[in-house]
Parts: structure tokens; sequence; C-alpha cells
């Protein structure tokens, strides 16, 4: 998915007869992905329940970050060397 050139690969997966054997198993990729994304996030959650209490819950404002020293601007992900 997300492939800009990809209908020549599908073309080509149909022609050898693998197109659905390969995008079944594609599916089971990206469900399992999904799934194990959402089991890392509940880590997470327990995790700073665990360290954090109370306060896992509360939602630091940019200003605050800025106060401590913190530069809360995302990275430019086009500004990596892949």
């Amino acid at each position: 998915s997300n492939y800009l050139e990809f209908g020549l690969i599908d073309i080509r997966l149909g022609q050898a007869g693998i197109r659905e054997p390969v995008y079944s198993r594609l599916e089971s990729i990206r469900a399992s992905n999904a799934e194990s994304r959402t089991a890392h996030l509940e880590i997470l959650d327990r995790l700073l329940e665990a360290m954090l209490g109370e306060s896992a819950d509360r939602v630091i404002q940019e200003e605050e970050l800025r106060a401590i020293g913190v530069e809360p601007t995302p990275p430019d992900p086009g500004d990596y060397d892949f």
C-alpha cells in the first residue's frame, strides 16, 4: 500500500498467479503490525501510570516545555538521511 508505482508490480503478481496469496499475507502483516502497535501503546500507558501515578493523564502545555528548556517543535521527517 501507498506505493505510487505499484501498478506494474500488481500486474506482474497477477501474471504470476500469486496476487491473492501475496495480498493475503500483506494484510496479515498489516493486521499484526496494528495489533503490535496497540500492545506497545498499552504497555506505555501502564508504565506511565506506574511511574507518574495520578499525573499520568496530565497534558503538558508547550509553554511548560519551553520554560524548562525543551524544544517542542517536532523534527522534519524530510530532514533525515535514509
